[in-house]
């Protein structure tokens, strides 16, 4: 097989792995949203709903505890989106555990983060399932 053959496959897995890193920094970013309605809870004395509204939490520090989970679980993801958008031969098994990571997180909210549930389902499905077609593992472009 000649290079020119392999060219074309490389560039598009590419351009869906470098695409997929971008959408990864935006997942990172609503996960702040999570951080944000703790914080906000804490500041207006209010409760947060979480299992799906069975239950409340209007601890403080449970609060806190929850802020800080929700903002490692968005830098987890801006950690995450360089090693894909390189193709790092890591980047599958550091893709699927940053997934699962913020999945729990997203289930415990669920009532609050449906899509986030949704979207981290689609991107462990992709990863676990199918690496080869974003060209996870493949060398540095």
């Amino acid at each position: 097989m000649t290079a020119s053959a392999v060219a074309p496959k490389t560039r598009s897995h590419s351009f869906v792995r470098r695409a997929l890193a971008v959408f990864m920094v935006m997942h990172g970013v609503a996960h702040f949203v999570g951080l944000q309605a703790s914080l906000q809870a804490i500041d207006q004395h209010r409760g947060v709903d979480y299992a799906a509204g069975l239950w409340t939490i209007t601890d403080p520090t449970t609060l806190r505890v929850f802020a800080v989970l929700w903002g490692l679980a968005g830098a987890a993801w801006f950690v995450i989106a360089p090693v894909v958008w390189l193709g790092n031969r890591h980047a599958r098994a550091a893709l699927i555990a940053v997934t699962v990571a913020t999945l729990v997180l997203a289930v415990a909210a669920l009532s609050a983060s449906v899509i986030g549930v949704v979207i981290d389902i689609v991107i462990l499905a992709v990863a676990s399932f199918e690496p080869h077609w974003i060209g996870l593992g493949e060398p540095i472009d």
